[in-house]
């Protein structure tokens, strides 16, 4: 396996469509050097300001040789 910053632009970019299907407002800190690609958060339905729920979510994307 190797890294290829394209396969991984996809993978992020495929688990962002993913939390955002479900309803879940994600948010990118790739650059912010965090640990972790995508905080996603779960809106409480009857406040849109604030959440019921969080994920941390590193995503990894690789492709073979």
């Amino acid at each position: 396996m190797v890294r290829d910053d394209e396969v991984e632009r996809i993978a992020v970019q495929i688990a962002r469509d993913y939390e955002e299907a479900r309803g879940w407002q994600v948010e990118d800190v790739q650059t912010e050097n965090r640990g972790f690609d995508l905080i996603s958060r779960l809106p409480h339905p009857e406040d849109a300001k604030t959440f019921t729920d969080v994920r941390f979510i590193e995503v990894k994307g690789r492709a073979g040789v």
